[in-house]
């Protein structure tokens, strides 16, 4: 039997581990969204007010970043796995076609 250099239950236990944080960091998101918008209403201030809108809008670019950077990084490296995986195992039946030969 051969050695695998990938360990694939690894991998799928490393992403199932990043996209549960990552289910967290929405939820976190969501709770500073809401705490800003609940400090701009109690500060009483127009001005503080715009301030964290702005403080916001600044940074959601920032945020989107994350979550795409998130996404990518998760799919790739299935992607990767099972490119790995289908080229052993393709090479795999190649050495037996020609073992066979």
């Amino acid at each position: 039997m051969s050695r695998w250099d990938i360990d694939p239950s690894g991998v799928r236990s490393v992403v199932s581990r990043t996209i549960d944080r990552a289910e967290r960091f929405e939820e976190q998101a969501r709770s500073y969204e809401q705490a800003l918008g609940s400090a701009a209403q109690a500060s009483g201030s127009q001005i503080v007010g715009q301030a964290l809108v702005d403080f916001a809008t600044s940074n959601a670019q920032a945020f989107q970043f994350l979550v795409d950077r998130t996404s990518r990084v998760v799919n790739g490296a299935i992607d990767a796995t099972a490119a790995y995986l289908d080229g052993d195992l393709t090479m795999a039946g190649t050495a037996q076609r020609n073992a066979a030969s």
